[in-house]
């Protein structure tokens, strides 16, 4: 699971299926999740 800001550089990485989010600033995002046949899902958040 990777967190990256709206430019697409990477802020965070994990290999769990948490993270956490708390040290990131107000602002939007997209979290990047790759299944098990290699597909990758992508969602944007906003955090306040």
């Amino acid at each position: 699971m990777t967190v990256r800001n709206i430019l697409g550089a990477s802020i965070l990485t994990s290999l769990s299926n948490t993270i956490n989010i708390s040290a990131l600033s107000s602002g939007i995002y997209i979290v990047e999740v790759e299944l098990s046949d290699n597909s990758v899902v992508r969602k944007t958040f906003i955090k306040e």
